[in-house]
Parts: C-alpha cells; structure tokens; sequence
C-alpha cells in the first residue's frame, strides 16, 4: 500500500472516531427529557390539547434511536375526559454511518405498544379529530420536494411491532360502539423490492347488537414499486365470529379459514386468486353448517368487471329445518359480474341437494346501483323420487296407489325479480303425467298466483289417502246443528290471489271421470273472487261458476249446469252403485251470504230445474208398490213378486225456488207408459226436514206376476208423502183414499146418468130443450131455459090472446077417429 493511502485511510479513521465521539459526548451532555414542557406547550398552541410526556430515551452510536414512554394525548373541546390517544412505549431508530456517508436508511424495528385511540362522535355528528385533520393554510405549505433527498430504494426498516393496543369508536346519535382490541402486528424486514412477512391479529367488539371476532392473517407481501405489483403468497386467514340475537333474535357463532395466494396489479387495478380455498362452520337460526368454497378468481375493479371461474361449494347443513336433520349439498359453476352494466351471469350451474339435482344457466339485469333487478334462464330438475324427501321433512304419506308418487322432473324457463317468479315453457312430469305452460308469483309478499296450465291426464284419485272401513261420514240428523257452526272457507277464499287458467285433457277423482276440464280463477284479496269450472263427463257438458264478495258478512253466488248427462255410469262412478238412470240435465242459480253453513243455509235464495228423460229409478217399483198395497187392503197380508224393483219413466222434471233456505216446488212432472206423477211441497234446509206430496195418476194397466192387474185403478191419483228427516224420509202411500176416490167417481158418473134422464123427463114435461148439438145443457143453461119457459107461462099467453082478432067463424069440425081400447092385461 503507497503511503498517500495509507494516510488518507488514518485520517478517516481519526475523523470517524472524533465524529462518534462528538456524537456520544453530545448525547451524553444532551438530555431530550429536559424538553418535554416546551413539547407540550408547542402542542398546546397548535391543537389546544394537553399533552403529557414521560420519558424520552435517546441514543447516537451506533444507532440515533429515540424513544418515549407514557405518552398522553387529551381529548378535544367539548368530549369526555378520557384522553384521545395513549401510547405505552414507542420506539425507533435510524443506523448512523449509512445515514451519514451513504445517504442510506436503515431504520432499526419500529416498536409500539399500548396504544390507545378513542374516536368519538357527539349527539350532534362532531367528532373528536377533525381539529387534527385541519389542511395548513397556502402560505404555510411548503412546496414539494423536488429531489436531492432519499431514495426510496435505500430504505431498509428491519421490521415493524405493534403490540398491545386497542383502537375505540362511539357514536351519541346511534348508541352504538365498535373496538378493536388486542391489536398485534409483526412484519419482517421491509426493503423496497424484497418479500416480507406480516402477522396480523386483533379483536372487534360490536355493541348492538353485541358480536365480537378475532381474527389471524398470516402472509408474505411482495411488493414491486416499479410495476405496482402486489403478492400475496402463504395466505392464511383465520375468523371466529360470535354474536348475541343476531340472526333472526337468535345467537349465532362462525369459524371461517382462507387459504391461498392472490396477485394485485394496482396499475391495472386487477386482482387475481390461485388454490383459493374457503372453509366455514357456523351454527345460527336454527342451522349448523359445514362448508368449503373453492374457485378461481379475476376481478377488474377499475372496469367492475369480476369472474370466479371453477366455483365448487361443496358441505353438508344441519338443523331442524333442514331435511333429515343433516344434508350434503355441492355447488358449482362459472360466475361473473360486471358492475358497469349491473350485468351478471351464473353459467354451467349446477346444485345438488337432499336427492335434487338442478341445473341453470341464470342471466342477470338492473343489478347496479338504481337499477331494477332482473334475472332469467333456463333451469332443470332431473327426475327423482320425491317419497325420500318429504319422509325427511316429517311429510307423512300415504296414497291410495303406493306406487304414485315416485317419479317428478322440471324443466322450464325462469325469469323474475327479487320479489317475483315466473316460469315459462313450463314442462312438469309427475309419474305419468305431463303438465306444461306458465305459472308465476307476481308478487312474493301478496302470494299474487297466475297460470296457464295443461295437464294431459291425471288420477287424482291415486294421490288421495286410501279410503279405510267406517271413514265415511254418517249424514247429519234433523237437528243437528255441528255442522252448521262450522265456518265456511270464506278467509281462505278472501286470502286466494290468482288468475289463470287451468285446463285438463282426462281427470278421476273421487272415482268420476271427467274430460276437456277448464278451470278459470280471477280476482284478488278485497275484491270480488270468481271461479268458473266446466267440463264433458259420461256423455253430456257440466259448468259450474262462483263468486265470492268479500266483507264482514261475504255474499255467494253459485250457478251450476249439467246437460245430457248419462246418470247411471256417472252415479255408479260416484257413489259405487246406479240407483236412477236417464239423460240428465240440471240447473241451478243460487246466491246467499255468511260466515258459517248455518248462516249460509237461512240465507240461501235461487231457482233450480231438473229433466231425466228415458230414465228408470231402482229399487222401487211403483206398480209393483200399488199391487202390494191393494193386496194388503183386501185382506192379502202375504202378497210378494219376483219382478225387478224398477219403475221405468220417459221423463222426470220439476223446478222450484228456493227462499231464506226453504225450497218450495209446485211444479213436478213424471211420465212413463203406465203413471204420471205431478207434486207439490217444500224441503226446509235449514231445519233439514222435507214435506212433500207426490200424485201419480196410474194411466195404464200394472200387471203383475198371475196376470192380475189394476184396471179398477186406472185414472185414480194416488197420493205419496215424504216427511221428517231429509235424509232419512218416511213414505206414506195412500191407497185407502185412492180406492174411496175410486168409489166417489163411480157414484158421481151415475148420480150424473140419472140426473140426465131426470133432465129429460122434466124437458119432456115442461116442453123445453135439455140437450143442445147432441150434448146435455149444463145447470146454468137449463136454468135460462126454465126461465123463458116460465116467462112463456106468465106472459106471454095473455098478450097472445088481447092482441089476437076475433077469430073466424068456425067450420064443422070433422068427426074424431075412433082408437081401440087397449086390452085389459092378463091376469
């Protein structure tokens, strides 16, 4: 080594020892702690706040580090006592001889801990650090640094500690507080371009409603200035949530862990996720779940545009409103977002849970900020065995066909708001069924339905719970009132919106078989509900309509027609046996009001007309009822038959009004080859007891077994009265006044022969006409012919003979003829 260098190396040395030597002896003599009053009065100036120092540590060689403990901050003008901020211990320092020579800096650990910060708002919305925040005025601000000082590329900070502090914020006008507590952070060394590490760690404390959580993040930041890149490698993130009556007033706690990387290019504003992997467990509103959430994800925060590809949400929910008590369910698709145009789209979705398998590919409208939400798309449920499911859901079940119900798939095309659905192209498979169309809700909180549905063909009766033994239900007495304090359906009717249609090709139910159904509804609640049912069934076309008024006493009107009805397969189908045959035809029109069937019953009113025609009724043969009875009378207490109990007629009719629940009818009309039939009574509804009198009139010869028939009958009426029960009347047939009739029309026709030869004689005698173009003059005509007679006598002789001339000389009269006497009769 030449001695000029050896000399210039000496030299700083020398000058570097004085240097630090100077440093040492100028801390040594230099005593920071005899300046904290005028700190705390230069802060008193600037903020009108007190400030307490404690003591105040400072260090040149070879590190200048400075230091402070017990620091107080008082709080604003107007706020509590509790001081603004507090810091236990502060700590930091800057390496000298790299600071010095190299213009360096290489900051030793920064250290802080028992920091307290209490943030508070007043009842009025001031807040207790908007002083601090106050810009300087232009003319103090100093212009910016235009170069000449550090680089930030020689900034090396070995490492940041923050322990043991806590961060308070309340609010006087909500009532409401929020803390961060237990606040612990540690980063490895921080140099510009180099990866670091960072643990995180606190816990926040909610007031109302009161929830705390702790959370854990541990990470390694890389951090490239030049292109603004950020990474995230080795995330870990860990949450335990917990709070009080939260979740529908119900307490509910949360374990959430995050694992993965992510990339954050701030130029770009992009970030972006790799093996991003959630895990949750959670237990609130009555539900414990166990989750994990895996996808892939991009999002463009500087366009709104966000995507999670290969979304897979896979776990299992537990509860008492779950089915089963516990089910696994999966989750996954493609998901995208863009918020510019407040657009979304979930593609290649697909969930599967407690046995259901759905498929959607949903778009999304109107999501962003003022915008009307709109989402659309197709979706799918593959077929599958409902009985599981609803054995799940405690759905006990029952049907009269225990292979029903074992097979249902959807399909159609969804569109909706958060408040409404609508499902078009509708296709719904139930076993053997097919039901397509529209269905919607238009409005979830009003239940608002409408349809337009087709069934193809359904048994109704298979779904239906097997008819047992002794289930059906016995009529009701005279009497009885049980049943009439029953209320109608009049709140689930109020309660029913809907509007729609629906029409069914083929329907059984309770054992009829209809075709071509078409059901209308319409109306809404608080308006008038209508609905109207047509139909084909055996032969003939049945419609029936009725409308609901709703209020405090709601008003009814039923209109029912049925027309060439076949009544014995319809009645054999119905009630398992055909006691009336005949083409039928029925109409009715009533109209009443109430709440109950009682009420509804005394307020009943309408018309109703019925015609059977070429029909018979089984089980009572009329003639066959007549021949018995005149048997008996004479005398034949063992008369039987062998013949059918069948009366045959050609047509059965009669019509009737119905008035406060008493039906009246006067008008009954019954025919057949051998009786007419007319009658007149009521049917008290309401007290259900029946007063009615039939009047057949027999019109031919009734034979029966022995060839033995009722001529002596025959144009007799004979009168039959139901009475009681309704349900259960007495008939009465009465013979006995038949016959008597019988009798009194004989003694009439020949008092009437008698009394016509009587007329005769009389005419004859009086010399004046009884009978008049071959018939015989009634009373009042014979009356008027005695008259005149008698007028005759009185009058008009003596008339005759004052204005008749003097008569003629009279001619000998010839002499009269001679007549043989009559011979005396033998003796």
């Amino acid at each position: 080594m030449n001695k000029p260098l050896k000399y210039l190396l000496i030299g700083a040395g020398v000058v570097i020892l004085l240097l630090a030597g100077a440093l040492t002896a100028a801390a040594t003599l230099f005593d920071p702690n005899d300046y904290r009053d005028t700190i705390a009065a230069k802060v008193k100036e600037q903020t009108g706040r007190d400030l307490q120092l404690g003591e105040i540590g400072l260090k040149v060689f070879p590190w200048l580090k400075a230091s402070a403990k017990g620091v107080v901050l008082g709080n604003a003008a107007g706020f509590d006592d509790e001081p603004f901020a507090q810091v236990g211990e502060a700590d930091v320092g800057v390496k000298l001889f790299p600071l010095l020579f190299d213009k360096k800096v290489e900051v030793s650990t920064v250290k802080l801990s028992g920091l307290r910060l209490n943030l508070q708002v007043d009842k009025d919305g001031k807040n207790n650090w908007a002083d601090l925040a106050k810009e300087k005025p232009e003319e103090e601000k100093k212009p910016e640094d235009q170069g000449g000082g550090f680089d930030m590329k020689s900034l090396d900070i070995s490492g940041v500690e923050i322990s043991d502090s806590s961060a308070k914020y309340s609010d006087a006008r909500s009532g409401k507080s929020y803390q961060i507590d237990k606040l612990r952070l540690k980063t490895g060394a921080l140099s510009p371009g180099k990866p670091f590490d960072v643990a995180l760690g606190f816990t926040a404390i909610a007031s109302a409603p009161a929830a705390t959580a702790d959370l854990d993040l541990k990470t390694t930041v890389d951090y490239q200035v030049e292109t603004s890149l950020l990474k995230l490698s080795g995330l870990t993130l860990k949450l335990k949530a917990a709070g009080k009556q939260i979740a529908g007033g119900k307490d509910a706690n949360a374990d959430l862990e995050l694992a993965g990387a992510a990339t954050v290019d701030m130029a770009k504003k992009l970030v972006g996720t790799e093996n991003l992997k959630l895990k949750l467990k959670g237990q609130g509103m009555g539900f414990d779940a166990d989750t994990e959430l895996a996808a892939q994800i991009l999002a463009d925060y500087g366009q709104k545009l966000y995507n999670a590809k290969g979304l897979v949400f896979t776990g299992t929910v537990a509860g008492q409103g779950v089915p089963g008590g516990k089910q696994p369910l999966k989750l996954s698709g493609d998901f995208s977002y863009d918020g510019a145009k407040g657009t979304m789209a979930f593609d290649k979705g697909a969930l599967a849970v407690a046995g259901l398998d759905l498929k959607t590919s949903i778009r999304g409208e109107g999501l962003g900020e003022g915008g009307a939400p709109r989402l659309h798309g197709p979706i799918s449920i593959a077929a599958f065995n409902p009985r599981p499911l609803m054995s799940q859901l405690g759905i006990k079940l029952e049907t009269a066909d225990p292979e029903a119900l074992k097979s249902v798939s959807l399909a159609a095309n969804y569109s909706g708001t958060f408040t409404s659905a609508r499902f078009e192209q509708l296709n719904f498979k139930l076993d053997q069924t097919t039901m397509q169309g529209m269905f919607g809700l238009r409005d979830f909180k009003a239940k608002a339905m409408e349809m337009a549905l087709k069934i193809d063909e359904i048994n109704a009766d298979r779904y239906l719970p097997p008819k047992k033994p002794g289930q059906e239900k016995p009529v009701a007495a005279a009497g009885d009132k049980k049943f009439d304090d029953q209320p109608l359906p009049t709140e689930a009717l109020q309660k029913l919106n809907a509007n729609g249609t629906l029409d069914i090709g083929k329907l059984t139910i309770n054992g009829l078989k209809l075709s071509n159904v078409s059901l209308k509804l319409s109306g809404a609640p608080g308006a008038t509900q209508a609905q109207a049912i047509s139909a084909q069934l055996y032969g003939g076309k049945v419609s029936l309509s009725n409308a609901v008024t709703p209020g405090n006493e709601p008003g009814y009107a039923i209109k029912t027609q049925l027309s060439a009805l076949q009544a014995a397969p319809f009645l054999k189908d119905l009630i398992g046996k055909d006691p009336v045959s005949g083409l039928g035809n029925f109409d009715v029109s009533l109209n009443s009001r109430g709440n109950t069937y009682g009420e509804f019953k005394k307020a009943l009113n309408g018309d109703l007309s019925f015609r059977v025609e070429n029909g018979a009724v089984k089980g009572f043969n009329l003639a066959q009822t007549v021949r018995k009875a005149k048997a008996t009378l004479g005398g034949n207490l063992n008369y039987t038959e062998t013949e059918q109990p069948v009366t045959d007629f050609s047509v059965f009719s009669a019509t009737a009004k119905i008035i406060n629940g008493v039906l009246k009818s006067d008008l009954l009309d019954a025919a057949s080859p051998l009786f007419r039939v007319a009658g007149e009574g009521q049917v008290d509804l309401v007290n259900e007891t029946i007063n009615y009198l039939a009047k057949p009139t027999i019109v031919n010869t009734i034979t029966g077994q022995e060839g033995k028939g009722l001529e002596q009958l025959k144009g007799i009426m004979i009168p039959i009265r139901l009475s009681g029960n309704m349900y259960k009347p007495k008939v009465s047939l009465d013979l006995k006044a038949a016959l008597q009739q019988q009798a009194t029309e004989k003694l009439r026709e020949n008092l009437k022969g008698e009394e016509d030869k009587l007329k005769a004689k009389l005419g004859e005698k009086l010399g004046i006409q009884t009978e008049k173009d071959g018939k015989q003059l009634d009373k009042q005509e014979l009356k008027q012919e005695l008259n005149n007679k008698l007028g005759d006598l009185l009058f008009g002789k003596k008339k005759k003979q004052e204005a008749a001339p003097a008569p003629a000389p009279a001619e000998p009269a010839a002499p009269a003829e001679q007549k043989p006497a009559e011979a005396a009769p033998a003796k």
